[in-house]
């Protein structure tokens, strides 16, 4: 059965994010801004990333031990961004792509750090 294609996570960038935050400070803003992808990763897309791949992202973000894989849990919550893109209105900051690669990488990462 294919994943329901609501269900989605957050995948920002923490370099992005930093950019985002260091600007923000610099501009004097106060108040809540969301630093967050403009779309999340899809269910659907980490599972075409091949099924060995999304087994070892699910079984990741399913271990309590690794507390990092917090932020990855799937759901289907959105974030409001328009105070952060008002914000950064000017400043050449853009949201990078998040290629397959990327994804892939991400992947690695987590399952060469799991306890």
């Amino acid at each position: 059965q294919p994943p329901d294609p609501a269900l989605a996570f957050d995948l920002t960038p923490v370099d992005y994010a930093a950019r985002v935050m260091a600007w923000i400070i610099c501009q004097s803003g106060e108040g809540i801004y969301h630093i967050a992808a403009p779309e999340p990763v899809s269910a659907a897309r980490l599972a075409g990333l091949g099924e060995a791949r999304a087994s070892a992202f699910a079984a990741l973000a399913g271990r309590r031990t690794h507390r990092s894989l917090d932020l990855f849990k799937c759901s289907r919550v959105r974030f409001d961004r328009r105070r952060t893109e008002a914000a950064l209105a000017g400043s050449g900051i853009g949201f990078p792509e998040i290629t397959s690669e990327y994804l892939l990488r991400c992947l690695r990462h987590a399952e060469s750090t799991r306890p």
